[in-house]
């Protein structure tokens, strides 16, 4: 190989990991003002698609939600026959909730236990309000009944 090709490989490897290394994140932060609150906005920079968050607190410090707050939050659940799960949660509590961790017990026609999973799912519940969300799940088709129930939730306090 030439040393002018060498040389030209080289160039292209040192502009492709700079790029890589220098290259602003896939988002631009921004922040917009709502009367006298401030949200994160998020900005796609290669769609131009953006965001807002509407939470408040820090979610890394996230934490189990005690007893007595756990128990005021509730839901209610469908699972539908495109293999998803529908929840509908009221957070009752004085917590703002970030995420929730719960069973799913899929029965058949004649009663027996299908299967039994747990799963997870990041949210963003403010207090005394509710968020539904959809959760794919499998192996659900021509199921007789489902259980569900909360496990443990995590969040922080406004």
């Amino acid at each position: 190989m030439k040393n002018s090709t060498k040389l030209a490989l080289v160039i292209c490897a040192f502009i492709l990991i700079s790029g890589f290394i220098f290259w602003p994140t896939m988002y631009r932060y921004d922040t917009v003002e709502l009367g006298s609150n401030k949200l994160l906005m998020r900005t796609n920079r290669i769609t131009g698609n953006s965001q807002i968050t509407f939470g408040s607190g820090d979610k890394t410090k996230a934490k189990i939600l005690p007893s007595e707050e756990l128990v005021k939050v509730t839901g209610t659940a469908s699972v539908g026959y495109a293999n998803t799960f529908t929840c509908d949660l009221y957070n009752g509590s004085n917590w703002t909730i970030a995420k929730v961790i719960f069973r799913l017990d899929i029965f058949e026609v004649g009663g027996e236990l299908r299967w039994t999973r747990e799963y997870q799912h990041d949210i963003d519940v403010r207090p005394l309000t509710s968020k539904s969300f959809i959760k794919s799940i499998s192996q659900a088709e021509n199921y007789g009944n489902f259980k569900w129930n909360i496990i443990e939730v995590y969040g922080y306090k406004p």
